[in-house]
């Protein structure tokens, strides 16, 4: 027999009171369960009965039965081994005794304990204290946790954003495998679970972890930006810092980074874009003056020309000035949103100087 075996079952049989319980009355003719199962086998209470010293399951009723199937066992074919981590006693000298169960803790158990002999064989019964449905409800609670611990791991790495929950010290509480990525922990496992925020991510605390001090000490939510470089790249982060309260005050704070790289990189190129068009329309009015002005002479020396060939010129420059008039006239109607987009990126716009026609300034001159 193992030793393990043995040293459960003598470490039962220390606490046990009645070491040898009296079975003089008892038919010695029949086997074990046919005067066994009468009495027990109807309890609500599941009852075990050990071989000594072989450790060897010889008896259980419906309930233990019930109770060892809910956890994919059969007990029947069980030893002591297979069933009990370790037993102790209570104050009561009744065997605590922590079995095996789905979970890998185990669950704490107390047994009513006693030691017979029957047809020259001992053995010892154990029935557990407190009932079947107590272990039912002990494993449905245990079983109701893991399945949200569970829920709760799986949301939070269903999450996009970067999460990670610090406390006051800044250890590291929570966190999804978002975070974990981008800062090289690709796991979720708790690996970093219990580490210094400042030591994983200082560009979220920086050096005297001032905006974490803030959160803590006044309750408030924080919003900011934090821009990270690493291996030569740019990452832009929305960092939003919320406290989480617990009887009126801020034990820890919940931290979510947003990347808005793209984001950034796409305003830059607006941006970018806005100035080359800026620039290119401060260009075209240049030329529109830069044709105009010349312009203006050419009507001059036509009208002291006089004659068909000099209203020929004009009627031409008539045609060059509504083409010129009618680019005024769009720079005009963009100026507006110019304005939106130059208060938007924080641009100065060079106003384009109101010039005067010169046909219309040769129909003044006429007039006059």
């Amino acid at each position: 027999m193992p030793a393990g075996q043995s040293d459960t079952i003598n470490k039962i049989r220390m606490i046990i009171e009645n070491p040898v319980c009296n079975t003089s009355g008892l038919p010695e003719e029949k086997d074990l369960p046919d005067f066994i199962d009468p009495v027990f086998n109807l309890s609500e209470k599941p009852v075990l009965i050990f071989g000594y010293p072989s450790g060897n399951i010889e008896y259980t009723n419906k309930s233990a039965v019930l109770y060892y199937k809910s956890l994919n066992l059969d007990a029947v074919s069980l030893n002591i081994s297979d069933i009990f981590i370790s037993v102790e006693s209570d104050c009561e000298n009744k065997v605590i005794a922590k079995i095996k169960d789905n979970s890998c803790e185990g669950v704490r158990l107390k047994f009513k304990s006693a030691e017979f002999s029957h047809n020259e064989k001992n053995y010892i019964a154990m029935i557990l204290e407190g009932g079947f449905s107590d272990c039912k409800e002990t494993k449905r609670s245990r079983d109701a946790i893991f399945e949200s611990e569970i829920l709760h791991r799986t949301t939070i790495d269903a999450i996009h954003d970067a999460l990670v929950v610090v406390n006051r010290d800044l250890g590291i509480e929570i966190y999804n495998r978002a975070f974990g990525r981008i800062t090289g922990y690709n796991n979720s496992s708790g690996e970093l679970q219990g580490k210094n925020l400042q030591d994983i991510a200082p560009y979220l605390t920086g050096k005297l972890c001032l905006e974490y001090r803030y959160v803590f000490t006044s309750g408030e939510t924080l919003d900011t930006t934090v821009k990270h470089r690493e291996d030569g790249g740019l990452t832009i982060y929305e960092v939003l810092k919320s406290p989480i309260f617990e009887d009126g005050e801020v034990v820890k704070v919940l931290t979510i980074l947003r990347d808005r790289t793209r984001s950034y990189q796409l305003e830059e190129l607006k941006k970018e874009a806005f100035f080359q068009i800026e620039k290119n329309m401060e260009q075209f009015a240049i030329l529109n003056d830069h044709i105009r002005n010349p312009l203006q002479g050419i009507v001059g020396l036509a009208d002291l020309e006089g004659g068909s060939f000099g209203e020929k010129i004009i009627l031409q420059a008539m045609e060059i000035d509504s083409i010129v008039r009618k680019l005024d006239t769009g720079w005009i109607e963009s100026d507006k949103v110019r304005d939106m987009l130059s208060k938007h990126y924080g641009i100065t716009v060079k106003r384009r100087p109101n010039v005067k026609s010169p046909i219309g300034m040769l129909k003044t001159r006429k007039m006059n």
